[in-house]
């Protein structure tokens, strides 16, 4: 997962079931400098998707350079129930857009090489 200043959101499939879990408390830190930025935020479940606001990363964007590594918490309580580390990137666009569709493909055929 990559992540910057611009990404509000995070979605992930769990390893642990979050049903019944409303809200939840997510730490972003910035390894290196050992930033943290922490904040509650509601829980959005869909069939076994789980997607989290992040906290502002503002914070962050002032330490972090670019391919640094972020450590992300999500604590129900005060247990820790999912973690993950992430990638930042100093990009100045969302990149976690979707993927995009092409229309149309242009096939070619390889450039084989006689032996």
């Amino acid at each position: 997962m990559v992540i910057n200043v611009n990404t509000t959101s995070i979605s992930f499939y769990p390893f642990i079931d979050f049903t019944g879990i409303a809200s939840c408390v997510i730490e972003v830190w910035h390894k290196p400098t050992k930033v943290k930025v922490s904040e509650t935020k509601n829980v959005l479940k869909l069939y076994s998707k789980v997607t989290i606001d992040l906290p502002d990363m503002t914070t962050i964007d002032t330490e972090a350079d670019d391919l640094d590594t972020v450590l992300i918490r999500v604590y129900n309580g005060t247990s820790l129930i999912w973690e993950y580390l992430a990638t930042w990137s100093d990009g100045v666009t969302n990149i976690n857009q979707p993927q995009k569709e092409w229309e149309t493909t242009n096939p070619s055929q390889p450039n084989w090489a006689r032996v």
